[in-house]
């Protein structure tokens, strides 16, 4: 569980970098400029009690723009193509990549990640649409139907950053709800010349959240935020408890997603009745 945790964060944390390296081939020495700072990456974490209307917190805001995201393959284009550490040289000269550039490096990052075991995690790496959408279904009907009004299944993201905005600036929550999340799948976006996912389903007394927030340069985000409520197994090395001043087990830990993570929960007939959460709910 912990060093699961900790993986995400990583990943959280590398992301954006990783992402202007396949997507605009920007070489390591502009990348790592003053306009992205690792150490900024921290301040996406913040206490439980911290979700309430009037707060205000240095958030920082991760993830890639729409225009930079890479779009799925159709499902059986993606699985015609190579995808292990093993077929490594086939896949960049399929992809036209010499193996010391960075796109190489972020790919290499990327399948290393997708084949890492870690006992007791539930995941896979999709490479399509239509994968993602199978193994939400897997887990979901594992975990059997907690409510009779359970229809199916909605994904829910943080809204992207306008461009021009710092990732990392003072704001003030506007709005918080929880969102009823009996289940759940996490799945974060990966580095690749395609759309690749990570997904997994984390501890069920995870909390989800919708939090409105506004900056100080007056913009706004409508924020996805996961709680761990349990995080007796965490390693108190984790940088957020230093961060916030306390220790595993004494509190929940929460943090807020990038724009291009996904988390997917029940969907509800009430779900049915919004336009706009409607194109996001999947039935079963």
């Amino acid at each position: 569980m912990a060093l699961a945790l900790q993986l995400g964060f990583l990943h959280v944390a590398l992301s954006y970098l990783l992402l202007l390296l396949v997507v605009n081939g920007v070489d390591e020495t502009a990348s790592s400029s003053s306009s992205f700072n690792m150490e900024d990456t921290n301040y996406v974490f913040f206490r439980y009690d911290d979700v309430k209307p009037g707060l205000k917190l240095p958030i920082y805001f991760g993830g890639a723009f729409p225009d930079e995201i890479p779009h799925f393959l159709p499902k059986e284009k993606a699985n015609s193509i190579p995808f292990s550490s093993k077929q490594f040289p086939l896949i960049l000269k399929h992809f036209g990549f010499h193996k010391d550039s960075p796109q190489a490096k972020a790919m290499d990052y990327t399948l290393k990640m997708c084949e890492r075991k870690i006992p007791g995690e539930h995941k896979r790496c999709v490479n399509s649409l239509e994968s993602m959408i199978d193994y939400v279904q897997q887990t979901f009907d594992s975990l059997g139907h907690n409510d009779e009004n359970e229809i199916g299944f909605k994904v829910l993201s943080s809204s992207p950053l306008p461009k021009g905005t710092k990732l990392l600036q003072n704001y003030t929550v506007l709005e918080a709800k929880r969102v009823p999340s009996p289940k759940m799948n996490a799945c974060h976006m990966m580095v690749y010349p395609y759309a690749v996912f990570h997904c997994h389903y984390p501890d069920p007394e995870n909390r989800v959240f919708e939090i409105k927030v506004e900056g100080e340069d007056g913009a706004v985000v409508d924020a996805i935020a996961n709680c761990h409520m349990n995080t007796t197994m965490f390693d108190p090395n984790l940088v957020a408890f230093r961060m916030l001043g306390f220790t595993p087990g004494s509190a929940p830990l929460c943090h807020f997603l990038p724009s291009d993570d996904l988390v997917w929960v029940p969907a509800t007939v009430d779900d049915l009745k919004d336009n706009y959460e409607r194109k996001n709910v999947f039935s079963y």
